[in-house]
């Protein structure tokens, strides 16, 4: 079976030489991580972006995925490619932020606790004022 851009060799040496990459940033040469992962900066703003639709909130996913990968690239098996588990990590990064969003905007729709709501609430049906 062939990818539409690469053929069976072509992916399979490169799968070999990120698999050569990580190795070599795991033994403690960090500096190579960036080799990893420029290729596919783009990619990831972009997926973030996607899900998110907010420049910011895409930028701080971006690089909260980044630091994510490279502190678990130990997790890394190497069966796929870098981009694959990488963008998989940004797309449940923008999807955690995305549930944080909705936590917020729903924390905002509750009433504010004052003594005057507890009243209320406490108090039989019939006597609650409007």
């Amino acid at each position: 079976m062939q990818n539409s851009l690469l053929t069976e060799s072509e992916n399979d040496r490169v799968l070999e030489g990120e698999r050569e990459l990580v190795a070599e940033i795991l033994a403690g040469n960090h500096e190579r991580y960036y080799e990893l992962i420029a290729p596919i900066e783009r990619r990831v703003y972009y997926t973030a972006y996607a899900i998110l639709r907010a420049e910011a909130d895409a930028e701080e996913v971006s690089q909260e995925a980044i630091l994510k990968g490279f502190r678990g690239l130990r997790t890394f098996r190497g069966e796929a490619r870098f981009s694959s588990w990488l963008l998989s990590i940004v797309a449940n990064e923008a999807r955690m932020r995305l549930r944080q969003r909705r936590e917020v905007s729903l924390e905002l729709l509750k009433p504010p606790i004052t003594r005057m709501n507890i009243l209320r609430l406490n108090s039989p049906i019939g006597e609650r004022s409007p």
